[in-house]
Formats: C-alpha cells, structure tokens, sequence
C-alpha cells in the first residue's frame, strides 16, 4: 500500500487531505451479486459514501485548485450501439491555441467514486 504522506509524487494540497484518511482493508469476496448490492446499499454504507464524496468535495476550493483562468465544460453524448449516456468534462486555460491533452477516466473498478466528484475536478484543475 502506497504510503500518502511520504510520495513525492502527490501534490502537497492533495496530501494533505488524502493522508489525513484511513487506510482501507482489501474487500472481501461477495457471494453474489445480489448480495454486494444489498450491502453497499444498507444505511450504513450509504452514509459512509456520503461522508466520503462529501470530504473529497472539500478539495475542490479555490486555495487548493483555483478555476480562474480556466474553461470548465462538461459534454454528454450517447455511445453506439449501446446507447449509453456519456459525460466528459473539459478543463483547459482560457486560450484558443492547441495545448496538450491530459486524458483520464475513472474507472474505479466501474462501482465507485466518480471522475466528477471534488478530489478529480480538483486534479484536473491542478493540471490544467
């Protein structure tokens, strides 16, 4: 497990509220999909996703990623043939000249947490 407070990799804003979080366990094996679900949707974890998205929202404030001087836009299209609903979101200076591009996605294993949840939009206009 990566040690937060000590990679010089993480921004030190960023570090600061990340290394303040607890440590999670590795996740058990659920004996059905039926059985996850109903866990992850008890009132118990309900609540903890709240607090959690709730405390990474708090990351994204003007001291830690200011917005001046950037475009924020968000677009959905639909994937084909599948039909589902697709969001992107755009961070990049206010300038109409070529830039490079930084692409990420979120998958996080494609059941938690979200590219457009605080701590990411934070990230993105960190980098931008």
């Amino acid at each position: 497990m990566a040690d937060i407070n000590n990679d010089p990799r993480i921004d030190p804003r960023i570090k600061a509220i990340m290394g303040a979080l607890p440590v999670m366990g590795a996740a058990e094996d659920a004996s059905s999909r039926e059985d996850m679900l109903a866990e992850v949707n008890t009132p118990e974890a309900l609540a903890m996703r709240a607090q959690m998205e709730g405390m990474f929202d708090l990351i994204d404030n003007e001291d830690v990623a200011p917005s001046t001087g950037l475009t924020i836009s968000t677009h959905e299209f639909t994937s084909q043939p599948d039909g589902n609903t697709i969001k992107l979101q755009f961070i990049r200076p206010d300038s109409a000249a070529p830039l490079p591009c930084v692409y990420y996605i979120h998958g996080g294993g494609m059941q938690a947490m979200s590219a457009f949840q605080g701590m990411y939009r934070a990230w993105g206009k960190i980098i931008a």
